[in-house]
């Protein structure tokens, strides 16, 4: 992600960038306390639909960084809407488990991924407004 602000041209882009990333940074932390509260470890190996989705979109913007700047930097800002509305579902599927386990410090940290996730999206989708 922080190449993504690098290539953006727009500062609000940019901004909203570096604001998702922090913001990821604690979603992981508290990923890594809810593996913890279930005795779980972190497994890449069951995530390769989810990691070529990612690089799926990656490779689009990279397409894109010869291009002009707002043609560049919409496509950052719809494929970084798009990962965080996956992301924000993943969440609420995360939701559920924890409910049925009956998990109230698991579907805390879950609510707190999703609320930032929602918010980064709601913040990626104003920014695309502003620029179309």
């Amino acid at each position: 992600m922080p190449e993504l602000a690098i290539q953006s041209h727009f500062n609000d882009l940019r901004h909203a960038i570096s604001e998702t990333l922090e913001d990821i940074i604690f979603q992981i932390h508290r990923m890594n306390e809810i593996l913890k509260l279930i005795n779980c470890l972190p497994c890449l190996e069951q995530c390769n639909g989810l990691i070529g989705m990612i690089e799926d979109s990656y490779d689009a913007i990279h397409q894109h960084s010869n291009n002009l700047e707002l043609r560049r930097d919409l496509s950052i800002l719809f494929l970084s809407a798009k990962d965080r509305k996956c992301e924000a579902a993943s969440f609420q599927v995360l939701q559920l488990a924890a409910a049925k386990m009956e998990n109230a410090r698991m579907m805390q940290l879950l609510r707190e991924n999703f609320d930032e996730s929602k918010d980064d999206r709601a913040l990626f989708m104003l920014i695309m407004t502003k620029y179309l």
